[in-house]
């Protein structure tokens, strides 16, 4: 249960409800990452239109704004297990939500629903360049990585993001391990060293 509450506070600070992301990212787009629109079975976070067109940083950030939970849906009807988890923990992610509308409104809106909110769009800003404009052929040149340590320090090791791919599951702080050991197999080109 100590771990449902800390959902809920990451969930009023991120902008995606509990399970959200296991419906999203580990189920939607570790699945289908390698396939972008038109294919059949296109991944949720996507950067390219309907036409196969590259989206621009903007038009992709705005698109997983707006449809992140429509793919969240989608995808629970796939995995009816996760999904009623994750409708089951909206219920008091709302409930909290509502009682600080109710209490402070203006409070709760400027604490907790815009900060959300901008994280929300932020954390698709900061994705975009992961897959963006690559045609991979498998894992290994699927993803860009930025290999700074301080952008890595901040970010839990966002940047090593071929690593993360490799092995989903493994834990954040052992990133580093793996991406040192299959970085000369990762295209040099995908590999961004400046912190920016």
């Amino acid at each position: 249960w100590l771990n449902r509450l800390y959902d809920l506070l990451l969930a009023l600070q991120c902008g995606v409800a509990p399970y959200g992301w296991v419906l999203h990212h580990n189920l939607g787009h570790h699945l289908h990452y390698l396939n972008q629109p038109p294919h059949e079975s296109p991944d949720e976070s996507h950067w390219t239109r309907a036409d196969g067109t590259k989206m621009g940083i903007f038009a992709y950030s705005v698109h997983l704004f707006l449809h992140h939970q429509i793919d969240m849906v989608r995808v629970g009807l796939r995995h009816p297990r996760q999904f009623r988890y994750f409708l089951l923990m909206k219920l008091p992610l709302w409930g909290l939500i509502g009682v600080g509308l109710w209490l402070r409104p203006l409070e709760t809106v400027l604490v907790f629903l815009l900060p959300a909110l901008l994280t929300l769009f932020h954390t698709g800003w900061a994705t975009y360049e992961h897959h963006a404009g690559l045609t991979p052929n498998d894992h290994l040149d699927a993803s860009r990585n930025r290999d700074n340590r301080f952008y890595n320090a901040l970010t839990g090791n966002l940047g090593l993001h071929t690593a993360h791919h490799k092995r989903p599951g493994l834990h954040w702080s052992l990133l580093p391990v793996l991406h040192e050991k299959i970085r000369d197999q990762i295209p040099e080109e995908q590999i961004i060293k400046s912190f920016w």
